[in-house]
């Protein structure tokens, strides 16, 4: 019973979305850009 309230929930979230909202939560879970290391900048020599 739990599996089928959580499936009605998605239903009822995912009907009032417009395509664009629904698509574009898609394509978020899906690809996540990573941080390129090579281009990442020194931190700052602190004085004391």
């Amino acid at each position: 019973m739990a599996l089928r309230s959580t499936w009605q929930r998605y239903w009822h979230t995912l009907r009032h979305l417009r395509p664009v909202q629904f698509y574009g939560r898609l394509w978020f879970r899906l690809y996540r850009p990573r941080p390129q290391v090579a281009l990442r900048l020194s931190t700052r020599h602190t004085t004391h």
